[in-house]
């Protein structure tokens, strides 16, 4: 990269004031001082357990050239006082590696559930249609020809420009993203624009972060009240109650979907079975009929979505259909795991009450015989949707089997109880506390046309604990307890 001078972030981060030279040549920026080298320009951002101001005194041993502090100290390099240092970061992200969102087209999706599917599904129809896309998001980033594993929803904003200044150089033209509340709240999208953004729905979750589901919902706006582009187009889902605040006071190109009420793109599912779905999509007097690898209600609003993106860019309903045709699923949303004619399995992400509503819900839409479901709750997170988590299976499952999740640093008791609060009373539900005990045992017993939905984890390949990380990946283990119970003598089991 080209050195930058710190001078030149002055007249870009309003309300900076500068002390010191400005003609320090910043070479490289880091907000986490091990990663401070001589020449970076260190920011210093407060975190929500740590503060970065308290390791300038590490980053100035490390090398640091200079400094973007919020809080006034003794500095002994020169810097720039700011108002807001995640504003700042973003701003001097984008200005280290030349404004790269400005040479893209960007499509932002934002909502509670499908965000992760909408983007693969978006990325599908783009790539068909000749253009060279990039991905970030919760699963993974890809980057031209370089897949990284994705470490949060939405990257960190120097981060995010960073892969922005990469997919620019490896020829992308287009970039799909996942934008996530905290992204917008934090910054994390801070100076980038988006031609084209995606509302899919919002039921609340993160309750840890946002005071109230009002907040949760206006912070979803931002994405369309502040980073769309004057002349961008906001894709939104007529059916959620919420797609109005969306757009609330703004002036912006809209195009909506639904199934229920009447929209822009209207769709319908002609048939569903547990193998996939068929879609009726029309728009502007046109009509197709679709058959992407997906199942569940969910994903044909997901598909809408995607629609809605294509259309937007101008591409044929015709192209849209044939590459989302060809589409191959995403890892862990409501993915089928194995083979097995007499006994389904689906593992899915949904760790939250609404996502796993959605979830059962079009579970029991594909379910023949028992529906089942294994999930636990993720530890030092909110607390409030444990019983929520726990009414909902109840109300929606035949059987439930609650276990761990990603217990981290809390109790695992603790959790279970917490998500017992909510059981109706007469519950068929057990407790197993080992995850691939749970799986491993629920298979077994499971009866012939039964549905086992393993929810919480879906792609990840990791559990947490206090200390540690083990390897642990809900589809393998489901394939490993139906590969037991295939070799096994179950037809005499009790049911779970």
């Amino acid at each position: 990269m080209t050195p930058v001078k710190l001078k030149e972030l002055t007249s870009l981060i309003e309300g900076s004031r500068l002390y010191g030279s400005g003609d320090i040549d910043v070479t490289s920026i880091a907000y986490h001082s091990r990663e401070v080298e001589y020449g970076t320009l260190f920011v210093a951002v407060p975190g929500f357990k740590t503060d970065g101001h308290e390791y300038i005194e590490e980053a100035m041993e490390k090398g640091a050239s200079a400094l973007i502090v919020e809080k006034d100290g003794q500095y002994s390099l020169p810097y720039l006082k700011v108002p807001d240092s995640r504003q700042a970061l973003a701003l001097a992200g984008a200005v280290f590696y030349g404004f790269p969102a400005r040479e893209l087209v960007n499509i932002g999706v934002t909502g509670t559930n499908g965000k992760t599917t909408t983007t693969y599904l978006i990325e599908r129809i783009l790539e068909h249609s000749g253009l060279a896309t990039g991905l970030l998001g919760t699963i993974t980033n890809r980057i031209g020809n370089l897949i990284l594993k994705g470490e949060r929803t939405t990257a960190e904003s120097l981060d995010l420009q960073r892969m922005l200044f990469d997919i620019k150089n490896s020829g992308g033209t287009h970039v799909v993203m996942e934008v996530s509340s905290h992204a917008l709240k934090l910054s994390r999208v801070h100076g980038v624009s988006f031609q084209v953004a995606v509302f899919t729905n919002a039921s609340f979750e993160h309750g840890e972060f946002h005071p109230s589901f009002a907040d949760y919902v206006q912070t979803k706006a931002r994405l369309f009240k502040e980073h769309l582009h004057e002349k961008g187009i906001a894709i939104l889902n007529k059916d959620d109650p919420y797609w109005q605040e969306m757009i609330a006071g703004g002036e912006r190109q809209i195009l909506t979907y639904a199934m229920k009420k009447r929209a822009d793109i209207q769709g319908k599912i002609t048939h569903m079975d547990a193998k996939g779905l068929s879609l009726e999509v029309r728009f502007a007097g046109k009509k197709e009929n679709i058959h992407p690898n997906l199942t569940g209600e969910f994903n044909a609003y997901n598909c809408l979505a995607a629609v809605g993106v294509g259309l937007s860019l101008g591409l044929n309903l015709g192209i849209i259909k044939q590459a989302l045709s060809g589409f191959k699923g995403v890892p862990g949303r409501f993915e089928r795991v194995g083979e097995d004619e007499e006994l389904g399995i689906i593992v899915d992400y949904a760790h939250s009450p609404a996502g796993l509503e959605n979830l059962l819900i079009n579970a029991r839409k594909i379910t023949q015989g028992k529906l089942v479901v294994i999930f636990g709750c993720g530890g030092e997170r909110d607390r409030r949707k444990r019983p929520a988590m726990g009414r909902i299976a109840s109300e929606l499952a035949d059987t439930i089997v609650i276990t761990a999740d990603n217990p981290r640093g809390e109790p695992l008791n603790q959790i279970i109880e917490d998500i017992k609060e909510g059981l109706k009373e007469n519950s068929n539900f057990l407790i197993i506390h080992d995850r691939k005990d749970a799986i491993m045992k629920t298979v077994k017993k499971a009866q012939k046309e039964d549905l086992i939905v393993i929810a919480g984890k879906g792609h990840e390949t990791q559990q947490e604990f206090t200390a540690e990380k083990i390897p642990f990946d809900d589809r393998q283990v489901a394939l490993e307890a139906l590969k037991a119970r295939r070799e096994g003598h179950h037809g005499t089991c009790d049911r779970i």
